[in-house]
């Protein structure tokens, strides 16, 4: 088994919408057009994460625990692997540190 975490582009409503009004010179349309496309690139990453998933075998081996600033997922090796080449996860190896 093996853990990996996903990475979404979004992190608070209020502040990725002013994010995008900033990017766009305050021009409402194409402000609110780029927090659109940005909501669609997260949820189509979700939607090739979930039908990876709906390929495996035991679906009961996957495990997703999210808090609020991180999403990691764990299940087999070859899953986990299959997610990292499709650049929809990440292994992030973290030091500890000794205080």
């Amino acid at each position: 088994m093996k853990t990996a975490e996903i990475h979404l582009s979004y992190f608070k409503q209020g502040d990725d919408l002013q994010s995008c009004l900033e990017g766009a010179d305050y021009n409402i349309i194409e402000g609110l057009e780029n927090h659109s496309q940005m909501l669609q690139h997260c949820s189509n990453h979700l939607n090739k994460i979930k039908n990876l998933i709906k390929k495996q075998k035991n679906i009961k081996e996957i495990n997703i625990n999210a808090d609020c600033h991180f999403i990691s997922i764990e299940g087999p090796d070859s899953f986990i692997d299959e997610l990292i080449e499709n650049d929809l996860a990440e292994i992030v190896e973290y030091e500890e540190s000794i205080d």
